[in-house]
């Protein structure tokens, strides 16, 4: 096992990290792994998942899996809020990942609605709907807004380009003189 002091922290990766937290903290290993198989989307990401567990019941079941059945609720708790604890511990043990546009819209709406929208459905949308909707995944995403507006516009500037160039034409031709 591969000790973290001796990895730099700019060469860590989250896999590295994790399995060094999961070979230390059983309990972790063992919520992770029940997390990944009772809260994992098989199906389309337009559909709504179902049959998933909270952070509890997760907690739970790790609790019994690692032969430390709980006693109470109350030992459930602490448990959930020591896993939380060491999920965000492991996140400061390696560089931060850029985070794409498309993941950080996907995790707010499946944690919003259970499923991603799909396109048609925001295109059917009201001019004030799409606004709030828009405002609403903005103010939830978090991260860099700015490495977010660069991919956005990566992906959205051939688009932009083709309006502009439409809309130069659309002007010349207004002031051209037809003899």
């Amino acid at each position: 096992m591969i000790d973290l002091c001796e990895t730099p922290f700019e060469e860590r990766t989250r896999e590295q990290v994790e399995r060094w937290y999961h070979h230390q903290f059983p309990l972790l290993k063992a919520y992770d792994e029940l997390t990944r198989e009772h809260n994992t989307h098989t199906g389309s990401i337009h559909e709504p998942m179902t049959g998933g567990l909270d952070t509890l019941a997760v907690t739970e079941l790790a609790l019994t899996r690692i032969g430390k059945p709980p006693r109470d609720a109350a030992d459930v708790s602490m448990a959930e809020a020591y896993v939380r604890g060491l999920h965000a511990e492991m996140a400061e043990q390696y560089p931060d990942e850029p985070r794409k546009l498309a993941d950080a819209i996907t995790g707010v709406e499946i944690s919003l609605a259970g499923c991603v929208l799909r396109a048609e459905d925001f295109e059917a949308m009201s001019p004030v709907e799409r606004e709030d909707h828009v405002d609403l995944l903005v103010s939830e995403m978090g991260g860099d807004p700015v490495e977010y507006l660069r991919e956005a516009l990566m992906h959205a500037l051939p688009a932009i380009y083709r309006q502009i160039t439409a809309q130069d034409q659309a002007r010349r031709r207004q002031f051209s003189v037809v003899g």
